[in-house]
């Protein structure tokens, strides 16, 4: 898949003998870094639900008291930028039908990253099953801007970007950065060549002269000899007064 592309994922829910079932499923797509990274605290859902139980039935007179059992709390979402998410998918209730199939569309953000796609279902007769796929989203060109958290007005500052050639060809390329908030040192880099599989690293002098929470900065590469060969990205980045 492209950023910004439809991803059409296909559900099928069978019981163990391979009959299909119908089923209620929660599918939802995580950036792998942080699957990886935050784990799951899903464990197996079928031991979830049919490992073996203790009696812990209580027995006590109704005005003793009221114990009540508060659930763990979750962990909350990470930061992210306009078009770069952590999160490209969620949904808790997707029904597959009487084949036990069920197909469902969703759009990619920008990210260049490997997707997590994790499902989980059960039947009203308390059947349950889960599995785990995973989709790569790429581009044959890369912009990767490498940017500071902040800037600060009246500085002067260097940012690099690399670009990346995932071609099986060498290409040139002209690269240029933009700043809405300030000034920028020669803002193009004209006919850089780029081997098959290599990358460069240019850098740009910029003097942020703006004020705002929201400065865009834009690093758009593109092989002069290919028109479809490009790739742009926007980052946003406060900038704050001196002090």
């Amino acid at each position: 898949y492209g950023p910004g592309e439809s991803a059409s994922v296909e559900l099928e829910t069978k019981d163990q003998d391979g009959n299909p079932v119908v089923a209620e499923v929660a599918l939802w797509a995580v950036d792998k870094a942080i699957f990886e990274l935050a784990g799951s605290n899903l464990g197996d859902i079928f031991s979830t639900f049919w490992a073996e139980r203790g009696d812990t039935t209580s027995e006590s007179h109704s005005l003793m008291g009221i114990l009540t059992q508060q659930a763990e709390g979750g962990g909350g979402g990470g930061e992210s930028r306009s078009v770069f998410k952590d999160t490209a998918y969620w949904n808790p209730v997707i029904k597959t039908d009487k084949n036990g199939n069920a197909n469902v569309k969703f759009k990619l953000p920008d990210n260049l990253t490997t997707w997590t796609l994790a499902a989980v279902a059960s039947t009203t007769d308390t059947r349950v099953g889960q599995s785990t796929k995973e989709i790569t989203v790429n581009k044959d060109i890369v912009v990767r801007p490498i940017t500071p958290n902040i800037l600060r007005a009246g500085d002067k500052v260097k940012l690099s970007a690399l670009v990346q050639n995932f071609t099986n060809n060498n290409h040139t390329f002209d690269v240029q950065l933009s700043f809405d908030a300030g000034t920028v040192t020669q803002n193009t880099w004209e006919k850089v060549q780029i081997d098959s599989l290599g990358m460069a690293r240019l850098t740009w002098e910029l003097s942020p002269t703006q004020v705002t929470d929201a400065a865009k900065i834009k690093v758009l590469a593109h092989a002069t000899d290919s028109l479809s060969l490009s790739d742009e990205v926007i980052v946003e980045i406060p900038v704050r007064q001196f002090g």
